[in-house]
């Protein structure tokens, strides 16, 4: 590589197109601190057939739960949410 040629720390790195849906990072979030849909459902204050039809798309999540997912779940609400594919 010569000094007049641009060094890239990106050069050759593929870039991942798949991205989480937030039911994707919750249901791993759930994994990792070994919680049932039930459990979750009940801290948030909703049924599991509720917290069920949020997950798999049925309903759309309303604020107010989002935030208390990611409260419940203890992590930033961006960690969820943020990855959402915009349609």
């Amino acid at each position: 590589m010569s000094k007049d040629t641009p060094f890239s720390f990106t050069e050759g790195v593929k870039e991942s197109k798949k991205t989480l849906s937030p039911r994707e990072v919750i249901l791993s979030l759930l994994r990792e601190r070994n919680w049932t849909q039930v459990k979750l459902a009940n801290k948030i204050g909703i049924s599991r057939q509720g917290l069920n039809n949020y997950l798999r798309g049925f309903w759309d999540f309303p604020t107010k739960i989002k935030i208390s997912i990611a409260e419940a779940l203890g992590v930033d609400s961006a960690v969820i949410w943020d990855l959402e594919v915009k349609k």
